[in-house]
């Protein structure tokens, strides 16, 4: 119900902190992953809030989105 849609949401927002860096991580040791198979390591809850992360993460210039079809290909700069 509505609480486990709650208690959801407060355990991803406890991951958060860590997403970033889990993600930064994740590109440096894969260079030119998709984004689309970055989205398939964390839940589907979580996949707004990883989307989010990435693409601040490309506006603050941590990481190159390289437009491939319908994703990106990702690089630490």
């Amino acid at each position: 119900g509505l609480e486990t849609a709650y208690q959801k949401k407060q355990s991803i927002e406890k991951t958060l902190p860590c997403l970033e860096n889990k993600l930064l991580k994740t590109i440096k040791d894969n260079p030119g992953i998709l984004q689309k198979d970055i989205y398939k390591m964390f839940e589907s809850e979580e996949k707004s809030y990883v989307q989010e992360k990435l693409y601040f993460a490309q506006k603050s210039g941590l990481i190159s989105r390289e437009k491939i079809g319908n994703t990106y290909k990702l690089f630490i700069k």
